[in-house]
């Protein structure tokens, strides 16, 4: 680097002030800098004059202030130092056509270490690590840049003579690679500049900041030494007191920055964010937004925040679970994928309507299922007879179109189950820019950044990894991305920009931070583990090999603790150049690890500089600081929910409630509600719902009326509300089916195998039976995977296994069993199906009951005796002394009821007629068990149920043991809590409508 030139800037009567550190081209610490780097600037008007910067935000920046100052320059500009050498070679030089990201070497890297790293290699197991891959662009970087052949290394340099084999050969291979392929890294762009010997820029007037002069590379020093005349711009010292607060964890800490500007009473524009971390920007963007703040980003928005970007994750998912359509249905409801572009018969797809036909089509997990279950999904619904179906069935097709395009652009795997990067890369630029839509403010700019990615992947070289790898590959890239978006009013257009605006505040991270020359500068994240941040080497190039090859060669290699001395210096830098007020800040508590901070070295050095005053400590700072930032705000409240928090934390606990109870009406009802299940009466809060909610001509099953005597208050949800758990999205991987839907096969195809022994008089007894039994089940185990998904072999054997052990179970039971099979799942008032007869009437005191159900099995035991039998796969819940068990077990008794109607509809004489139980899981080991009850318990659990129906009173349960297998335990959350309201409830005798619960319990 040539000497600073200070004879224009002494001529002028003033010292060459630095603009800032790291991010490039910097400000001065007054008002007047801008003024004295424009007098720099006209010493040499004729010349070319470049102000070098780390990034091309900051030199944008920097020209913009000049230029509202009066002070543009027509021959002045800001260059990166990649700029500067892509302006020397021109943009027709193939090193400038050819330049790839970091994220294409990075791709090429790996398909060098796929090809190269044998087994024994130790770098082998990290082979699609793109740790692995970083490491390795670094160090060829560094290379380059020091002005040393990285396939060339000395072997001495390394550890070992393993690394010093494989390193070399790994970076040489690359370089071939990148000279076949035609294309090149930043690092030996500007090696090409340095080397050229015809340079578009030379004889300039060059000003780069000296912190950002320290930490370029020897090949950037040397062609900016090429270009003209250096002048580096010297940090003063600190001068300005900065304020120091400290806040509890990293959102109150920006929740502290933000209320002291909102109620500050300066202008946002005035004021600029500077994030020591990277990952605050986040953050920082979710709460400016809550606080309807405007505000721009540099350098971007995280692209994962954009709807676009979850489009795509969600598309990847689906790759990488074996396509398990659960992430499509996600996909609908967090992305924007378009099917209601698609217009079918005057209909139009839409994505609720999607997630429907996806869920209810049940598609699982296959490619080659969706379509099938969609079609199969939407046959069921053309021979429905329902009102609105063609409407339904014109929305439904349209989305199949829209899922057929949705496949015809996802690539399919290989033989070895592997994906193409470029074709899957093909197929995510495809979805962005054909099947979805910008409908929310910037996503037109998510998706257009978004597919040059995918375009900058399919430049690089075809891979082809598994799709869990291609899956995690893309989802990095795609975190590690932001686009350009500030948000605007409702319904105006995004605006695509990372510079300051009039009007907005203006938030950066601190390698880019502080060039816009505001006022009022805050720095967030500055606690130990930030500034000045860990050293971290590089793997695989040690800082000790680096040494060796500096003394090897006498080339000037870079160690891993210069990033963390370049950002103590941008640190010291920006404070020095601050103008204006400083506010630096720092939170306590790390989020994930939940470990505590303390303030960084960099901020006590600062005030023991300042303070001239070398004893002063942590504590200090600490009592400068003041009280935490938490979350209750002393006096600044920003949204409404603070407000009433802060009135909480200031007045009296009382009149605050009964404020928010005066202003919000639901707040109201809910204290209402909550009063009433807390008190002694038995109100509508609680279940007491009054006379003439229930119809007594609804129809109900034997399993609806043990609800109701098990707990009323689910059956008043269940059966009267209709409410019910929404489904999930995911099935579980390990099983397949669920408890429900193993009882259902089981049914279904013990009934079609006795169908067969019903009609021949016998029951199945032989081996030959029992093969044939296993034979029709497996036979529609295969035909219920066409319906119900199955996620894995293991779990398909699993179900199998046990379907054959309770076949098996069911024909040794059957062995013990008096008579054979009469009737098979026989009806009785059921809406669908062919019924034995119509429903039966329980009279009761209060009224009759309609009874309607399905018994699995009735057999002939005699001449004029029969035996009703119920399958159940769970254990034996039957209790001899407590037949009924409250009414929780009825189905017995009523089906005995049942029975006796279906054989006088039959014709048939009926002399006698048993009920039970037939166990038949692998736990029970196969039960016959005969249930009895006396007529009279059955008819007064009747009388009281019917009760309960007619006068509207539906009471929680009085006891936690009927909550643990309740479709509605979320509702009621604490079981032990309600039961027990419940029971004090049942105490107070004045709850008259209570009487009939208290009289079924006391059965």
């Amino acid at each position: 680097m040539g000497p600073c030139r200070r004879s224009d800037a002494n001529r002028m009567g003033m010292e060459p002030c630095p603009f800032f550190s790291q991010i490039g081209v910097q400000f001065w610490r007054t008002m007047a800098t801008a003024r004295d780097i424009a007098a720099l600037l006209s010493s040499r008007m004729l010349d070319d004059s470049i102000v070098v910067a780390p990034t091309s935000g900051a030199g944008r920046q920097l020209l913009e202030r000049l230029a509202l100052e009066g002070n543009g320059w027509l021959r002045t500009r800001a260059l990166t130092p990649g700029g500067l050498a892509r302006t020397v070679l021109g943009d027709l030089h193939p090193a400038c056509r050819g330049k790839i990201s970091d994220a294409a070497a990075r791709q090429y890297l790996h398909d060098i270490c796929l090809s190269t790293l044998g087994e024994d290699s130790p770098f082998y197991p990290l082979r699609h690590s793109d740790g692995l891959h970083r490491a390795l662009l670094d160090a060829y970087e560094t290379c380059v840049h020091s002005g040393c052949d990285p396939a060339s290394l000395p072997p001495e340099t390394f550890e070992n003579s393993v690394r010093g084999q494989l390193i070399p050969l790994l970076l040489g291979a690359f370089r071939t690679r990148l000279r076949r392929d035609g294309v090149f890294t930043g690092a030996e762009v500007i090696a090409e500049a340095l080397n050229t010997r015809h340079p578009r820029i030379s004889g300039a007037q060059l000003l780069i900041e000296s912190v950002h002069a320290d930490s370029l590379s020897l090949t950037e020093q040397r062609l900016l030494d090429r270009c003209g005349t250096v002048t580096r711009l010297e940090s003063p010292a600190v001068s300005l007191q900065p304020v120091l607060k400290r806040a509890a964890t990293d959102e109150f800490e920006i929740r502290g920055a933000l209320r002291q500007i909102l109620h500050s009473g300066i202008a946002a524009d005035t004021c600029e964010l500077v994030l020591a971390r990277a990952d605050l920007l986040p953050l920082c963007f979710e709460l400016t937004r809550l606080y309807d703040l405007p505000a721009t980003f540099d350098p971007g928005i995280p692209l994962h925040y954009s709807k676009a970007s979850r489009t795509i994750v969600c598309w990847l998912r689906w790759l990488s679970s074996g396509y398990d359509a659960a992430h499509l249905i996600r996909m609908m409801y967090d992305g924007i994928p378009a099917p209601q572009d698609v217009l079918h018969e005057n209909q139009r797809g839409g994505r609720l309507q999607m997630a429907s036909l996806l869920r209810k089509s049940a598609a699982g997990w296959g490619r080659s299922r969706v379509l099938e279950s969609v079609d199969r999904r939407i046959a069921a619904m053309e021979k429905s007879d329902r009102e609105g179906s063609d409407k339904q069935v014109g929305i439904a097709r349209a989305n199949r179109e829209w899922l057929r395009r949705l496949l015809e652009a996802t690539p399919e795997e290989d033989a070895q189950r592997r994906l193409s990067l470029h074709a899957v890369a093909r197929g995510a630029r495809t979805i962005v820019m054909e099947l979805c839509r910008d409908a929310y403010p910037g996503e037109k700019l998510a998706l257009s950044g978004i597919a040059d990615i995918m375009t900058e992947l399919e430049r690089g070289p075809e891979l082809f990894l598994p799709t869990r790898e291609i899956a995690l590959h893309l989802t990095a890239l795609l975190r590690d991305g932001s686009f350009p978006m500030v948000l605007q009013s409702p319904g105006a257009e995004a605006l695509p920009t990372t510079s300051p605006l009039p009007g907005h505040l203006h938030v950066s991270t601190l390698p880019r931070g502080g060039w816009s020359g505001r006022q009022h500068l805050f720095v967030l994240g500055c606690d130990a583990e930030t500034l000045p941040g860990e050293v971290r080497q590089n793997p695989v190039f040690l800082d000790s090999e680096r040494q060796r090859l500096t003394e090897l060669t006498g080339a000037t290699v870079p160690f891993s603790a210069a990033g963390s001395t370049q950002r103590t210096a941008a640190f010291h830098a920006l404070l020095g150049r601050q103008h204006g007020n400083i506010t630096l800040s720092w939170s306590e508590q790390s989020p994930v690890e939940r470990r505590a901070r303390s303030v960084s070295h960099l901020v006590l050095e600062t005030f023991r500089s300042l303070r001239a005053d070398p004893t002063l400590s942590h504590e200090d700072l600490y009592r400068m600081a003041g009280e935490t930032i938490g979350l209750l705000p002393e006096d600044q409240p920003l949204t409404v929910a603070e407000w009433w928090l802060q009135q909480r934390s200031t007045a009296d606990a009382d009149s605050v409630a009964q404020d928010l109870r005066r202003r919000h009406p639901l707040h109201r009802a809910g204290h209402e509600a909550l009063s009433a299940r807390t008190g002694e009466e038995f109100t509508a809060w609680d279940g007491n719902v009054g006379q003439g909610n229930w119809d007594p001509s609804r129809p109900l099953s034997p399993s609806a009326l043990e609800m109701l005597a098990r707990c009323p208050y689910a059956f008043f949800l269940g059966r009267m509300l209709g409410a019910r758990d929404p489904e999930p999205w995911i099935r579980p991987r390990d099983s397949w089916l669920t408890h429900l839907e193993h009882g259902t096969f089981m049914h279904e195809l013990l009934q079609e195998f006795m169908q067969s022994f019903a009609r021949a008089g016998r029951r199945p007894e032989s081996a030959e039976d029992l093969a044939a039994l296993h034979t029709l089940a497996m036979t529609r185990l295969e035909d219920l995977k066409e319906r119900i998904p199955c996620p894995s072999p293991s779990a398909f054997e699993s179900e199998r296994r046990l379907v054959l052990v309770e076949c098996e179970i069911t024909l040794r039971v059957q062995e013990k069993l008096p008579g054979h099979p009469f009737l098979l799942e026989a009806g009785f008032g059921m809406p669908h199906g062919d019924n034995v007869c119509g429903e039966i009437t329980l009279p009761t005191a209060a009224g009759n009951i309609l009874l309607r159900g399905q018994i699995d099995r009735v057999d002939q035991t005699g001449e004029q005796s029969y035996a009703v039998w119920d399958y159940k796969t769970g254990t034996d819940f039957t209790r001899a002394a407590d037949p009924y068990k409250q009414g929780r077990s009825l189905q017995h008794g009523l089906y005995s009821l049942a029975a006796a109607d279906m054989m006088k509809a039959l014709g048939r004489a009926v002399a006698d007629i048993q009920a039970g139980y037939l166990f038949i899981s692998e736990r029970t080991q196969g039960k016959a068990v005969p249930v009895s009850g006396d007529p009279a318990a059955l008819q007064a659990i009747l009388d009281q149920l019917a009760t309960l129906l007619s006068e509207g009173s539906f009471p929680h349960s009085v006891s936690a043991d009927d909550c643990r297998f309740c479709d509605f335990a979320s509702v009621c959350v604490y079981p032990l809590e309600v039961t027990a309201q419940s029971r004090d409830k049942m105490d107070v005798e004045s709850n008259t409508s209570l009487e009939a619960f208290r009289r079924l319990r006391d059965a």
